[in-house]
């Protein structure tokens, strides 16, 4: 018998996971074995950068565009438009249109955004003294309205041989030779400063705010306006002359609302027996001990 001779059995390649074909050699061998004319395409990592790049650039040129397009309109919002062609004066005051517009110091032809409104108020109430308030606002495009209002003399202070009227607020309306004969005057008091226009300044704090308190308590009692003198010469007898014929003596600053209340319910309760007549208040916070007396002639 002839001897079977051993028949050879070659590998099968098998896909998928038990694949002799691995994924790192599969590429480079078949490119081998193409003798170099197959090519393996490796990603360009420079592409993304590029695109990044571009999109970089094109939003730097929008934001420069904008920058520049801004800054054209701001100059010309300075220079071109928004210039004041218009200025209306309202409200009432002994100062003519023209002295405050001129005294506020923005002119026609000013720009309305470059006005500085604060300092042009500031400076009507100090230079103009007999104004009470002053608002200066824009009306845009091209308008400015100012509005005022007059301030009121509540007493006159004696300095010096001379007369400061002032409003409610303490500020000087004007110094004069002789006393207002329609409000208070105010005597006794030293004064450290006296301007027109400001804020008087007097030597002592306390006397300040008790006159301050005086004034509040014959407003609220509907006496201010019939009342013709304070005198703080005395600090510790402050007189006030009511009218013709009624003098009150308050004593200290202490106090001083109820003790008003107190003078004003006695006026009225003897204001029959005094008529015609002096009559004399002694004032504490609970009573009035009251002295009547014919007038000297």
């Amino acid at each position: 018998m002839s001897e079977r001779k051993p028949v050879s059995r070659k590998k099968r390649r098998t896909r998928g996971t038990g694949s002799l074909r691995t994924p790192a050699s599969a590429p480079s061998r078949a490119a081998s074995q193409s003798g170099g004319k197959r090519q393996v395409r490796v990603p360009d990592e420079r592409r993304p950068v590029r695109r990044k790049r571009r999109r970089m650039s094109v939003k730097l040129y929008a934001a420069v565009m904008a920058v520049l397009v801004l800054g054209v309109a701001v100059t010309l919002c300075f220079t071109v438009f928004f210039n004041i062609q218009t200025i209306t004066v309202t409200g009432d005051s002994r100062y003519d249109s023209e002295q405050i517009i001129k005294t506020a110091g923005i002119l026609e032809g000013d720009n309305l955004l470059l006005a500085d409104l604060q300092a042009a108020q500031k400076k009507l109430l100090t230079e103009l003294p007999y104004l009470e308030t002053a608002h200066i606002r824009r009306k845009l495009p091209t308008g400015l309205s100012i509005e005022v209002s007059e301030a009121q003399p509540e007493f006159t202070f004696a300095i010096d041989g001379k007369y400061a009227v002032v409003n409610h607020a303490g500020k000087v309306l004007e110094l004069t030779d002789t006393p207002m004969q329609s409000i208070p005057l105010v005597q006794g008091l030293s004064f450290l400063e006296a301007k027109e226009g400001q804020h008087y300044e007097l030597e002592k704090k306390d006397k300040e705010i008790i006159l301050s308190d005086l004034t509040n308590a014959l407003r609220e009692n509907t006496l201010l306006d019939k009342t013709s003198e304070i005198d703080f010469s005395d600090p510790v007898d402050i007189r006030v002359e009511y009218g013709q014929n009624v003098t009150m003596l308050l004593g200290s600053g202490s106090e001083i609302d109820a003790k008003i209340a107190v003078g004003k319910a006695a006026m009225e309760k003897k204001a029959e027996e005094a008529a015609g007549k002096k009559m004399t208040l002694i004032l504490t916070a609970t009573q009035a001990t009251v002295k009547i007396e014919e007038l000297s002639e």
